[in-house]
């Protein structure tokens, strides 16, 4: 089970760490039956957590962020990230390896074995406080008193042992940042080294869902589906550990005091931007009420679904974004383009329908000028990694008709390219939905049949049309 006492990270290089012993066919303390729950928990769960705490991270570095209890939701989440490039937390988590070993043959009255791990221990950590407790025990039991009080003492001195360094917060960035550029090298290496052991290319440009993929190969093993030899999933497992797990913790640590304190140059910064930008798999940027939209159609093998509905953003569905985001609301139209049908009513309109003949007939009000302006452009951000802006004219306006062509030929002009540029990239493994392509688009997650226009929204000040898009 998870320690309350390590902190986030510690917790699953721990969990992880069990996994390679299970893998390699080591005595390991956490049970079979227990990694099979804590893997995939960590894995689906906990890495939805982690992407929904960098992106608040992310507005927060941007300062955009709607409320104050955001701004500390989002510092508080840094801080349980802290610490795991330092050798020293290393050295302590792995010391709970031998203790967990320790116990196990005290329970089973082998006191013997049990001091041998137990000592394995210090020689992995001496400042482990609850070895010496254990051994304190472990001597009281064998009625040893002279050693119960021993160890006893040895371990007062370690009864106060901070996470971090005692520095200045700005001491504390300048070491971050040195060790942030140094493990940059070693992240952008991991996809060139290892995507030929997966059946899609480890994304580089989105390192949350590159270290799922790792992960993922952990969970087939568990589930008896394992594609990669024991020595290979070994070695997934420490690039996770050594290089992943330290690269969140060194991005968290920055941001944290960053947050806190304001330290850092306003290059430093940037960097950090970039590099949380590429841990979301954001190309480019996206405001928050755009990344809102993202997630709420994101598949559930992305990202915990009910832990994204129950997400926080500062606004609702029926907000309007420019109220929140600029000083002066703007008036702005509401847009449908719905159609009849029988027996459901009135429903929103497939991208593709655009293609029936009969359309018109079933699209309400199809002639109704929606857009006044003879000169709009229109943002395409769902379901793309780099977003699209195409701009159109229409003498007299936009009717709705107008509106729904401009929407289809855009989109069909993205798809086309995509395909035309890097071929149709199929479906996954594990779930239908379509695989991420590379193309000048990143199209991700679904093909243009599936995309259904459910609203529009229209700023007249900048004559933009941005789309709410489900699939």
């Amino acid at each position: 089970m998870q320690r309350e006492d390590l902190r986030r990270l510690e917790n699953f290089a721990l969990t992880f760490s069990e996994l390679k012993e299970h893998v390699l066919g080591n005595e390991h303390v956490i049970p079979y039956e227990g990694l099979n729950e804590l893997i995939p928990l960590i894995t689906r769960d906990e890495m939805s957590m982690m992407m929904i705490n960098f992106t608040f991270a992310y507005y927060g570095l941007k300062h955009e962020l709607p409320n104050p209890k955001q701004e500390e939701d989002a510092l508080n989440s840094m801080k349980e990230l802290l610490g795991w490039e330092l050798e020293r937390n290393k050295r302590f988590v792995r010391s709970y390896h031998y203790i967990g070993l320790g116990k196990k043959c005290e329970e089973a009255g082998d006191f013997k074995m049990a001091l041998v791990h137990f000592k394995k221990t210090l020689e992995v950590d001496e400042s482990n406080l609850l070895i010496y407790y254990n051994l304190s025990e472990l001597c009281r039991k064998q009625r040893d008193l002279v050693g119960s009080e021993k160890y006893r003492k040895m371990g007062l001195k370690f009864l106060t042992s901070d996470i971090l360094p005692d520095m200045s917060p700005k001491e504390h960035f300048e070491r971050l940042f040195r060790l942030f550029q140094q493990k940059l090298k070693v992240i952008a290496q991991i996809p060139k080294k290892y995507s030929k052991y997966f059946d899609d290319p480890i994304d580089e440009t989105n390192t949350l869902f590159a270290m799922k993929m790792f992960m993922e190969a952990c969970v087939d093993f568990l589930e008896g589906n394992a594609n990669q030899s024991p020595k290979i999933l070994a070695e997934f497992i420490d690039v996770l550990i050594d290089a992943y797990f330290e690269w969140i913790s060194l991005i968290a640590g920055l941001t944290y005091f960053h947050l806190k304190d304001a330290v850092g140059t306003p290059e430093e910064v940037g960097e950090l931007l970039d590099a949380i930008k590429n841990m979301l798999g954001m190309e480019e940027y996206a405001s928050l009420w755009e990344l809102k939209e993202q997630l709420k159609h994101a598949h559930p093998s992305t990202f915990n679904k009910e832990e994204v509905d129950g997400i926080d953003f500062g606004f609702e569905d029926g907000d309007d974004e420019e109220e929140l985001f600029t000083p002066h609301p703007l008036d702005e139209n509401r847009i449908e383009i719905l159609v009849k049908t029988d027996g459901f009513g009135n429903l929103p309109v497939d991208v593709m329908a655009y293609e029936e003949e009969d359309i018109k007939s079933k699209v309400l009000n199809p002639e109704e000028i929606v857009i006044r302006d003879e000169d709009i452009s229109i943002v395409f951000t769902y379901p793309l990694s780099t977003k699209a802006i195409f701009s159109h004219h229409s003498a007299g306006g936009f009717s709705r008709m107008d509106l729904f062509r401009c929407i289809y030929e855009g989109y069909k002009k993205i798809y086309d390219t995509e395909v035309a540029e890097v071929a149709d990239p199929g479906t996954g493994k594990r779930v239908l939905n379509r695989k991420r392509s590379f193309g000048s688009y990143g199209i991700w997650g679904h093909y243009l049949e599936e995309l259904v226009i459910e609203g529009i929204q229209y700023n007249p000040k900048k004559k933009m049309v941005s789309m709410f898009i489900g699939s």
